[in-house]
């Protein structure tokens, strides 16, 4: 499959977290938005849901205007994984992978493979010549082949919320966030899932349309794993002045510097056109 003599951005496709528009989709959104406006780039997305759909998740989450939301429409694919079996090899320019899971056997064949790691287990076991990790190396082990980087996020962008709700957001889905949600009273809570059901609480469709009208509180729950590795959704929270309450027992790096990022300077969280991740992109288009 060829993308062309582009920058192409991606997250993995891996069997099994098929719960719709996840945290890395909008890292793609996020890292488009503003790279697009630097160099060719084009979406890859290996997922279970239409390009309408995506445009749902861009539509709910950002105040784009509609010529934004057709541009990054008009420079997606979408492919299913069954579609991916018969597809050995893409071929792009560079490619950055937001979560970098997949390098051991990754199908692209370009000039620069660039990603950002999002497990503890995988990205130092291996060494390819032309992959750059953009990591926090407070978070993962320096290596030969790492720069040290904080992910940001599209923070001037984010829908603003326009209600007030007293309501409390609880997120789960049947992967990777398990929870018991009748901790709570059933008027207290709204629930966010791809999970099964509970008769008498009150459940968001996915995408949810302006998030942050439904809740003044967040639950952040446990992860599988006990490893989060950069967080976003507690930095929209701080953005929007959502409260968050972190229902866990266990220590995580990835959450504890995100926090502590937070506390320490949020708005340097944002992605904005001055990032490295601009210059450092355009000189390779250069090089």
């Amino acid at each position: 499959m060829y993308m062309g003599n582009s920058l192409t951005i991606t997250h993995s496709w891996i069997s099994g977290y098929e719960h719709g528009g996840c945290g890395h989709t909008y890292e793609v959104i996020d890292y488009f938005y503003i790279l697009s406006k630097f160099v060719d780039t084009k979406i890859l997305l290996v997922v279970n849901y239409t390009l309408e759909y995506f445009r749902e998740i861009i539509e709910r989450k950002y105040s784009f205007s509609t010529e934004e939301v057709n541009y990054i429409i008009n420079r997606t694919v979408i492919k299913t994984q069954d579609e991916m079996k018969d597809i050995k090899k893409i071929y792009a320019r560079i490619v950055l992978v937001t979560d970098g899971f997949f390098f051991k056997e990754h199908p692209f064949i370009s000039k620069h493979l660039i990603c950002f790691p999002c497990h503890k287990k995988y990205i130092n076991e291996f060494y390819i010549n032309n992959l750059t990790i953009l990591q926090d190396n407070r978070i993962y082990i320096k290596t030969k082949n790492s720069i040290n980087y904080i992910k940001k996020i599209l923070l001037d962008k984010i829908r603003k919320p326009v209600n007030k709700s007293d309501k409390i957001l609880i997120y789960t889905n049947s992967n990777l966030r398990k929870y018991n949600i009748t901790k709570y009273p059933k008027d207290s809570v709204v629930v966010v899932t791809n999970d099964e059901k509970i008769d008498g609480y009150q459940y968001l469709d996915l995408p949810v349309d302006n998030i942050f009208d439904e809740f003044n509180e967040y639950i952040y729950t446990p992860v599988s794993g006990q490893f989060d590795c950069s967080p976003r959704f507690i930095v929209e929270c701080a953005y929007f002045g959502k409260k968050v309450t972190y229902d866990i027992d266990y220590y995580d790096i990835g959450l504890e510097v995100r926090k502590q990022d937070i506390k320490d300077n949020l708005m340097g969280l944002n992605l904005t056109e001055d990032d490295f991740i601009v210059q450092y992109i355009k000189d390779l288009f250069e090089a």
